[in-house]
């Protein structure tokens, strides 16, 4: 944490409106990829982003400096996307948004200028099933995948901003995983067939 950062949170913990917004400043950005790839919708995201940070302003005060902002703050984050996802399904009781419709979030297979037109049909398909099947993982797994492999964190990280201990952090990714590997077998065992021709 830089000094300035320790600054502003400091004066935003004083009641400093205009530290605070400097502070949200900083980071508004990735709270908002965040909640795009967790709740897989820009319009949801809207929504929490606005919560999380109301959130912040009213628990500023408590935060002690114990753990980086940034991890607090991802913390506030995840955990207001899982409540926020938890209560929108328990109301419609429908199958939860998925990312697939968002262009906000990054293909998860590389673009490839040499690709032919059949190569990248089959790549956007494959990106489509893929983030579909992220999207229908339990709530946990899908938080440990998002944040390891599309927001590039750390093991450690990622218990620090879920209150969990790395050991199950790693489980949870281990069986997201192999959730994943099993809904894609069918795919590989094509793969191979047309291969092998």
């Amino acid at each position: 944490m830089t000094e300035e950062e320790i600054t502003l949170i400091k004066l935003a913990q004083r009641g400093d409106v205009r530290a605070f917004g400097d502070l949200a400043a900083n980071y508004d950005a990735r709270v908002m990829n965040l909640a795009i790839s967790l709740l897989g919708s820009s319009e949801d995201a809207q929504d929490v982003y606005q919560e999380v940070f109301i959130k912040v302003y009213k628990c500023l005060k408590g935060y002690r400096f114990q753990s980086d902002f940034f991890t607090w703050l991802y913390r506030i984050t995840v955990n207001t996307c899982l409540s926020y996802r938890k209560s929108r399904q328990r109301k419609r009781a429908l199958i939860p948004s998925s990312i697939e419709d968002n262009p906000e979030i990054a293909d998860s297979l590389p673009d490839c200028e040499t690709a032919s037109p059949d190569d990248e049909v089959i790549a956007e398909e494959m990106s489509g099933l893929m983030r579909r099947a992220v999207d229908d993982l339990p709530p946990k797994q899908r938080a440990v995948v998002i944040l390891r492999h599309y927001q590039q964190m750390k093991i450690r990280e990622i218990a620090e901003i879920l209150g969990l201990n790395e050991g199950t952090v790693k489980g949870y990714l281990f069986r997201a995983l192999k959730s994943l590997k099993k809904r894609f077998e069918p795919y590989y065992r094509m793969g191979e067939m047309t291969n092998g021709m």
